[in-house]
């Protein structure tokens, strides 16, 4: 390794000086830029020939956020190089060229590589740095689309186009200083490239590089298992208006950038044999679950773990205590900093596990906070130390690797750092704990996990999960002379974590009670206004009430997103089968379909409800043209299923906000958003003991750029058969049933 070699990579290192997923994510996007450069000069600087093959060479996830990793530096929860990774995970804005944006990015992290190697002081590559992410983010970003092409950068005109473009900002100083640094650093770049004339084809990039998307690979280990936490959603969440929540769903949550890129039909075109992996893994998973099976070599044995306790439980030395703390927290303190420790006279008692929803959607349900966000988890006492500073440094870390390698050898043993670490988690996978809690307990950013903030769980399952794990560890214990004291859970002030939307069994209730309340009270007043007979004003209100009713038990029975319509048309129906086909993601074009099956109660509803539709269409005559023809398009397939009708007959289409009102005030019951229901059936679905997998492909959750179910393909249609079950034995504890006319 040349001195040029060891300065790159101590700059890398600098840069990666954060957890490990936002390592992964800078990796790939460095990578990413590299690859540009490669591509547009044919060749990266041959100063940078290590450190490119050193970073083509690290662990790289396919499925990764650059606005979280923005984000976080934005609200300071990381602290490296701050300036410098705010531009790398820098994105183009919706009115930006993507490709533009993309090629100059790629210079000008490309080049403070090189300046670096030139020992240009940090100081002045930070200047370099927050300069040039606003110029290619801030408010005059558009003039990014304004600047010359470098794939002329050999024209003649190349710098008088610089010149002009400078000269035309004159009025701007702060732009056209930027631009001037910009200048320099171009042409500080163009030094280190090749001289002879570019390709006469122009280098045309590859399909993917020409529309901004990345090429995208994902790795697998030797059985083929890729990890689920490696194919999580990410969503990216924007400052919206807390009153638009009610009309907003998951998948209004995707930035700008992300929508622009999902209507790209090379973006959503699937990559079939990521999904095939995937979902190999996904249904190789649930076996594991059901069978209790342990079928990875990563993971440590009850013999490693009861050699490290005992040796460590007799020891009282610093780095005895940081093992112990490893495994009983789950966490690992050599990389990360971000755990929230408890303490008491300078000791370790606890961490803090958060769980709440995104700040924007939390600060919806502020006025009305009925989950507690965060609960304290207790630890064995024995940990008495605490330093003053976490993730342990190199010095540590070393130590910690020591005393591993002794106990290995005087235990025969085979464990690692990450064995300690991960022994928690391994231990929630063995007892068929649902990943929810994994990811809980893990602290996984909520946005990356799709819907998991739907999900209501209690602290009591929480501490139960980990006063069941400590015990589990102290009967590993096989000498008499050491014991591992278990710390006192409290579970007298049991509370509800995570989304505040689902409601009581008694609440469900209530609200299915007061709907057929509603409907039953209108025929009695009004007879025959369920055949649209007699006063028409009162066909009208009757069909807002059933409507509503109608499409509620549909929508809370096949988990449909309550987006631009509602329900569907009749055409997604699969009548005789009990099925639905949910195409409900406004924002993806292609098939990101799904079929769920529907529950036979919820079937039969909707078969009455179609009749419905038909005697009203036969009976209403001419008294209502308008509405004759509505009723006539949602009986053909035209029009979405539902509709309610005003007074003057006027039909209108049932959008989320209007239908939130009309059942919030005809159930009497306060819901907070319009995909309530989701969340309830995510809730009780997990409690009724559901595969999270199983779940999420009924959900339709899935990543942007693949198809919804390609993922989710190797799982059983007995899943769904389940789910439908368990839905159904609901809608009979709720009193539902069809309308006896």
């Amino acid at each position: 390794m040349t001195d040029q070699d060891q300065i790159t990579l101590n700059f890398l290192t600098e840069i990666l000086s954060i957890d490990e997923f936002e390592n992964e994510v800078l990796i790939k996007e460095l990578m990413r830029s590299f690859d540009i450069i490669n591509t547009l000069f044919e060749q990266v600087p041959t100063s940078l020939n290590y450190i490119y093959s050193h970073i083509k060479s690290a662990k790289k996830s396919s499925f990764s956020s650059l606005k979280i990793i923005n984000r976080k530096m934005r609200s300071q929860e990381l602290v490296s190089e701050k300036v410098l990774i705010m531009l790398i995970t820098s994105e183009p804005k919706r009115e930006q060229q993507t490709l533009q944006f993309d090629r100059y990015k790629a210079l000008i992290i490309t080049s403070l590589f090189l300046k670096r190697i030139d020992k240009v002081e940090t100081k002045q590559l930070m200047f370099f740095a927050h300069e040039m992410r606003l110029l290619m983010t801030g408010k005059a970003s558009h003039v990014v689309n304004e600047l010359p092409d470098l794939i002329r950068h050999q024209k003649a005109d190349f710098d008088n186009e610089w010149e002009t473009l400078i000269t035309s900002n004159e009025n701007n100083n702060t732009l056209q200083q930027r631009l001037k640094i910009l200048l320099k650093i171009v042409r500080y770049f163009l030094s280190f490239s090749p001289q002879q004339e570019p390709n006469s084809r122009e280098i045309s990039p590859p399909k993917w590089y020409r529309k901004g998307i990345s090429k995208l690979t994902t790795k697998a280990d030797h059985d083929e298992r890729i990890e689920l936490n490696s194919f999580t959603t990410q969503f990216d969440i924007e400052n919206i208006d807390v009153q638009e929540w009610e009309t907003l769903d998951e998948d209004s949550l995707l930035s700008e950038s992300s929508k622009q890129s999902l209507t790209s039909q090379a973006s959503i075109t699937a990559d079939f044999d990521l999904e095939r992996r995937q979902a190999k893994s996904m249904a190789a998973n649930i076996v594991r679950q059901k069978l209790r099976l342990n079928c990875s070599t990563s993971q440590a044995t009850k013999h490693d773990i009861e050699s490290l306790l005992s040796y460590c439980l007799s020891s009282k030395s610093e780095t005895c205590q940081d093992l112990l703390l490893m495994l009983f927290s789950g966490k690992d303190i050599t990389a990360r900093s971000d755990i929230k420790w408890t303490k008491k006279n300078n000791a370790i008692t606890g961490y803090i596990v958060e769980y709440e929803l995104p700040t924007a959607k939390k600060g919806a349900a502020d006025s009305e906070q009925t989950v507690a966000t965060k609960i304290e988890i207790p630890l064995p006492t024995v940990i008495f130390q605490s330093h003053p500073t976490l993730p342990l440094n190199d010095i540590q870390t070393d130590k910690c690797k020591a005393t591993i390698k002794l106990i290995n050898k005087s235990a025969n043993s085979h464990l690692t750092l990450s064995k300690v670490a991960g022994f928690f988690s391994q231990y929630l996978k063995q007892q068929n704990v649902d990943i929810i809690f994994d990811a809980i307990f893990s602290g996984n950013d909520i946005r990356n996990t799709p819907a998991l903030f739907y999900t209501q769980v209690t602290t009591t399952r929480l501490l139960t999960i980990k006063q069941r794990y400590l015990t589990t560890l102290s009967l590993l214990l096989k000498s008499k002379e050491i014991k591992l004291p278990i710390p006192y859970f409290d579970f007298s002030h049991p509370q509800a974590m995570g989304s505040p939307l689902p409601v009581t069994k008694e609440s469900l209730i209530a609200i299915f009670t007061a709907l057929k309340s509603k409907v039953i009270g209108v025929i009695t007043e009004l007879p025959g206004c369920h055949r649209c007979e007699n006063l028409i004003s009162g066909f009208y209100l009757f069909h807002i009430y059933y409507t509503v009713f109608v499409q509620t038990i549909i929508t809370f029975s096949s988990g449909y997103r309550p987006v631009n319509g509602w329900g569907g048309t009749l055409t997604d129906y699969f009548i005789e089968e009990n099925m639905l086909w949910i195409s409900d993601k406004e924002y993806i074009k292609g098939d990101n379909s799904r079929l769920v099956v529907l529950p036979k109660i919820t079937m039969d509803i909707l078969k009455q409800y179609i009749d419905y539709l038909k005697i009203a269409y036969k009976n209403i005559g001419e008294k209502s043209p308008q509405a004759k023809l509505r009723i006539k398009k949602a009986l053909s397939g035209e029009g979405h299923l539902f509709f309610y009708l005003f007074e003057d007959g006027l039909p209108i289409d049932a959008k989320p906000k209007a239908t939130l009102q009309y059942l919030t005030i005809l159930s009497g019951v306060d819901l907070i958003q319009a995909n309530w229901g989701r969340h309830q059936m995510r809730t009780y679905l997990h409690n009724a003991g559901i595969p999270t997998e199983h779940i999420s492909a009924w959900m339709g959750h899935s990543q942007g750029q693949l198809h919804s179910h390609g993922h989710f393909s190797s799982l059983s249609f007995e899943g769904d058969q389940e789910i439908a079950k368990h839905i159904d034995s609901l809608l009979k504890q709720l009193g539902i049933e069809v309308f006896s006319w």
